[in-house]
C-alpha cells in the first residue's frame, strides 16, 4: 500500500491532514501497511514459478538501510563532494512533495493537456520594436527575468498587423504565428539582440540584479513551435535555471509548497493555485496591450501518480508543476 492508499483509508485529502495526524504516526501506519500483504506476495511469487529470495530481502524503510544511506552521505560530505545548490524538479503541490524521474517514468505519468499558450510583447528598451515571446505557462510570467533566442536562427522584423510597434520573431515562425499576410520588414541580427534589455510583462514582484530582463542566446531555442523567442523563469524550469545561472539572471519564486502564489505577488493572485490564475494573468496582459495572441496548445505534462484520482482532487490540482526546490 502506498501513502495515497493510506490517505484514502484514513479519510485524508491533503498534506495538512497528515501534519495534523502526526508525521511519526502516519509513517508508522505506512510501514505497517507495507507488511500487510507480504505473505500474499510471497505465496504468489512461488505459485507463478518466480524465484525471489523473500526471506533475505532488504527493506528500504528499515533503520539499517536508512543508516547505510546516511553513512554514504557522510562519507561524501567528508570528501567535500556535497555542495548546496538549486535544481528544478517536478513537484506536486497537492501532496507537497517532489517527483523523481523514476516516478515520472511510470505509465500515465505524462498526460496531454490542451491549454492556452500566449504570445507576449517584450518591448526592447531604447529601440522601436518588441520581441514576440511565447510561453505555454502564463502563470510563470510574473517570475520572468530573461528572454532566450537561438544563436543559429534567423530573426526578422515584422509589421504589427494591428498597428502597434513592430515585432521581432524567428523568420521560420512568421507565417505560423502572424499569418500569411504578415509583412516582413527586414532581418535582425542575433548580435543586435543579445544583451539588449526589455520591459518585463509584469511588475508584480521585486526583481533585483544588473542582468534582470536581458536577452540571452542558447541552443535549446528552436523553431519547432512558438515564435523562436522563449521566456525564461529560472525558478520554474531546469533549462531556464541552467541558462539563468550561466547568464546571471535573477531567480524569483513567489510560489509556496502548496503550489499557490505567496503574498509577495499581491492581489488578486496571492493565495491562488498557480494554474487557476492563468485566465486572469492572460486578461491582464490583454488589458495592458502586451498580449498579441492566446492560442490553444496541446503538450505533454507531468502529473502526480499519488493523487491523480478524482476522489482526491481535480486534474489541475494534481498537476506536478515545475518549482524550484533547494536540494543538497
Amino acid at each position: 500500500m502506498c501513502s495515497s492508499d493510506l490517505e484514502k483509508e484514513l479519510g485524508f485529502s491533503g498534506k495538512e491532514h497528515i501534519l495534523d495526524f502526526g508525521i511519526a504516526e502516519f509513517n508508522a501506519r505506512c510501514k505497517a501497511s507495507v507488511q500487510r500483504y507480504v505473505e500474499d506476495w510471497g505465496t504468489l511469487t512461488s505459485r507463478i514459478g518466480m524465484w525471489l529470495d523473500t526471506a533475505g530481502a532488504y527493506w528500504t524503510m528499515s533503520n539499517g538501510f536508512i543508516e547505510s544511506v546516511w553513512w554514504l552521505f557522510h562519507e561524501m560530505w567528508d570528501r567535500g563532494d556535497i555542495y548546496e545548490g538549486f535544481k528544478v524538479v517536478p513537484y506536486c503541490g497537492r501532496c507537497g512533495t517532489a517527483l523523481s524521474s523514476h516516478e515520472l517514468a511510470q505509465p500515465g505519468a505524462y498526460r496531454d493537456l490542451t491549454e492556452e499558450s500566449v504570445y507576449v510583447r517584450f518591448p526592447i528598451v531604447g529601440r522601436d520594436f518588441d520581441l514576440l515571446v511565447w510561453t505555454t505557462t502564463p502563470w510563470t510570467l510574473p517570475s520572468n527575468t530573461g528572454a532566450a533566442i537561438g544563436p543559429g536562427l534567423d530573426y526578422v522584423r515584422v509589421r504589427d498587423p494591428h498597428g502597434g510597434r513592430d515585432l521581432v520573431c524567428a523568420r521560420d515562425r512568421v507565417t505560423a504565428v502572424l499569418g500569411e499576410d504578415a509583412e516582413v520588414l527586414g532581418p535582425v541580427a542575433v548580435a543586435d539582440l543579445v544583451g539588449a534589455r526589455y520591459e518585463p510583462p509584469f511588475s508584480l514582484l521585486a526583481v533585483t540584479g544588473d542582468r534582470a530582463f536581458t536577452v540571452v542566446a542558447d541552443d535549446f531555442v528552436t523553431v519547432d513551435d512558438g515564435s523562436g523567442i522563449v521566456h525564461l523563469a529560472p525558478a520554474f524550469g531546469e533549462i531556464d535555471r541552467e541558462v539563468g545561472e550561466r547568464e546571471g539572471l535573477p531567480l524569483v519564486n513567489p510560489v509556496d509548497e502548496a503550489a499557490r502564489f505567496t503574498g509577495a505577488i499581491g492581489a488578486p493572485y496571492a493565495g491562488r493555485f498557480v494554474k487557476e490564475a492563468d485566465p486572469d494573468l492572460i486578461a491582464a496582459l490583454r488589458d495592458s496591450g502586451r498580449l498579441v495572441a492566446a492560442v490553444e496548445h496541446t503538450h505533454s505534462y507531468p502529473h502526480c501518480w499519488r493523487c491523480r484520482s478524482e476522489e482526491h482532487t481535480s486534474e489541475l490540482q494534481s498537476l506536478a508543476y515545475l518549482v524550484c526546490r533547494l536540494l543538497l
